[in-house]
């Protein structure tokens, strides 16, 4: 069982490995780059079983490093690029990688008491100043841009067992407790073969998957599919809502016969794509696969029946690769379901572990080749969802008719945009506030992204903070994705008889929008609504303020403040006119010619 046999490949192929709107990377450049790395990790002394981890926001160079790790047997690790300082440093520490290829740019967030290699990736040419540097710095730091430039062709060789670690990606865990999902060769090889087979891939086929390399679904559904599968990935841009039209325009102009996405993007595409239908319905697109979160029904249905296009609809977590239940393409009773185990097998279980018959709900395990090798450096975590060979996934489901489908969850994860969010990150965070008594952080439901990221603070009598500065406190130490949408402060937590944080009651007596007054200025008003929804002060805000100058300005605080305006004025946007609003100065503008 190989993940390919290098000793096979054309190495003057021209056909395209991965496409973007700006440059086509042919398999020839990237078997030249994947030698020239290969030579690399040889002068460099990176040998089969050695960790590396990789931080860049160059998707190619990621892609192949990430492969170029897989075929020399190096055990491999993505950063996300957006993480913050202290979480990046800690997950290094765990993880002791031999070296990090990291772009310039993120080099200096590295603690200097890190005992490791660190290759710069420069994504611009650098100046004669910046080389300078470079020659005073640690010895530990290597121009990797100027050391690819002039390396020698070297070819992989793959010296690891099938059972050895390939990469570690790390979920949904807290910073003092990371879960570093452990995939072996055998894992991600097996796994491939099944998604190859279930996606009907064939040597015509070309993927679109935008997702985050960081994330299973993006680099393994993305370059590692596509380059098993001697197929082109078409990876445009980064999914931004102003960007919608062309995203949808793509698919037919691009000829994808894969669309990999997930339910929230399905959810916007449905609700504001509409008057592009047509570059989905005459497009050669075979399936769209839906992955990352509960798809739900109404959305299933409404979306092929105005796309007239199919979707698969896949179930599975990072610890099983990527997926292990399927629903099938035009199978009307697998709507609203997860489908069936492929490859793999599932049940249901009490809470006894009494495995369950047809109609009862329990929690569902999955076991086969592509379920981990456990969490590292984690016994205990792993000894927690690892039993007799059995995934314990934390998720709650019924079976029918062999067709099973979820229907809750027993682990507390926020499923948002397609990103898996652990609440006690956040928490964790949030508690080392200096004004912060407690918190608790749960997912609220949200008609297009699953569920949006809310916290309940209990503040220390005499200390002062507001939303604003707690939210900025937050964007310090996490994602942009993890900061919560919503902070509501509370006098006290209320407890269950156990001890626990009642989030029902919670939820139950809050949340409720703040009105602001109607007889302000339209610019200040819109000034005002701007800032209550990416919770920066207003004294920010002006008619330039965009997404790159509010860093929580993302596709989900868009639609929020588009949502927000049509309240706040008794208004409805059409779709254009959506797409129309990149900055401030252009929500006025719209806005006036619909008012005055």
């Amino acid at each position: 069982m190989k993940l390919i046999d290098y000793s096979n490949i054309d190495r003057e192929d021209s056909k395209v490995f991965i496409s973007t709107q700006v440059d086509n990377l042919s398999y020839k450049e990237s078997y030249d780059k994947i030698e020239k790395i290969t030579y690399l990790f040889d002068k460099f002394n990176i040998k089969s079983g050695d960790r590396v981890a990789i931080m860049s926001s160059d998707d190619i160079e990621t892609s192949l490093l990430f492969i170029t790790c897989l075929l020399n047997g190096v055990t491999v690790s993505i950063m996300d690029s957006d993480t913050k300082d202290l979480k990046l440093n800690t997950l290094l520490k765990f993880l002791e990688p031999k070296a990090i290829f990291i772009d310039n740019e993120f080099s200096s967030h590295l603690d200097s008491s890190l005992d490791i290699t660190i290759f710069k990736i420069y994504l611009k040419k650098k100046s004669k100043i910046g080389s300078l540097v470079d020659k005073l710095i640690s010895k530990r730091s290597i121009n990797y841009t100027n050391e690819i430039d002039k390396a020698n062709y070297q070819k992989p060789i793959f010296k690891s067992s099938l059972d050895d670690t390939a990469y570690i990606l790390f979920t949904s865990g807290s910073t003092s407790d990371p879960k570093g999902v452990e995939i072996t060769y055998r894992n991600l090889s097996a796994h491939i073969k099944t998604l190859q087979k279930h996606y009907k891939i064939d040597k015509n086929s070309k993927i679109l998957n935008i997702l985050v390399l960081s994330h299973a679904d993006g680099i393994i559904q993305g370059p590692i599919l596509a380059f098993l599968s001697y197929i082109t990935l078409y990876r445009p841009f980064k999914f931004e809502i102003t960007k919608l039209e062309r995203l949808i325009k793509s698919i037919k102009e691009e000829d994808i016969t894969h669309f990999i996405t997930v339910p929230t993007m399905l959810s916007l595409i449905n609700q504001l794509g509409g008057d592009f239908a047509s570059y989905i319905q005459e497009s050669r697109l075979k399936a769209i696969i839906s992955a990352g979160a509960l798809l739900e029904e109404h959305l299933w249905i409404e979306f092929q029946d105005k796309f007239s296009k199919d979707i698969i609809n896949v179930y599975g977590l990072t610890e099983s690769v990527v997926r292990g239940v399927f629903t099938e393409l035009g199978n009307k009773k697998h709507i609203s379901t997860i489908g069936v185990p492929i490859d793999c097998e599932a049940k249901i279980i009490d809470e006894d572990g009494i495995e369950l018959e047809d109609k009862q709900q329990g929690e569902l395990l999955l076991s086969g080749t592509n379920i981990m090798k456990g969490y590292y450096k984690n016994k205990n975590q792993t000894d927690e969802v690892l039993k007799d060979g059995w995934l314990y996934t934390g998720d709650l489901a019924i079976r029918e008719d062999e067709i099973y489908k979820i229907v809750g969850r027993k682990k507390s994860i926020i499923l948002s945009g397609g990103f898996t969010i652990s609440p006690e990150e956040i928490t964790e965070v949030l508690n080392r506030h200096k004004s912060i008594r407690e918190s608790i952080v749960f997912g609220l439901e949200d008609k297009i992204w699953g569920e949006e990221v809310v916290a309940c603070v209990v503040v220390d009598r005499g200390l002062n903070t507001n939303s604003i500065e707690i939210l900025e406190y937050c964007r310090e130490y996490l994602e942009q994705h993890k900061v919560p949408k919503k902070v509501k402060f509370l006098d006290e937590l209320p407890k269950l008889r156990s001890g626990k944080i009642d989030i029902r009651e919670i939820i139950e007596k809050n949340f409720n929008n703040i009105e602001i007054d109607d007889s302000n200025l339209l610019d200040k008003k819109i000034f005002e609504i701007a800032s209550e929804n990416f919770q920066v002060s207003i004294e920010e805000i002006d008619k330039s303020s965009n997404p790159e100058t509010i860093s929580s300005w993302d596709s989900l605080g868009h639609l929020e403040f588009i949502s927000l305006l049509e309240s706040r004025f008794d208004i409805s946007f059409s779709v254009s006119e959506m797409l129309q609003i990149e900055n401030i100065e252009d929500a006025i503008r719209v806005i006036e010619k619909k008012i005055l």
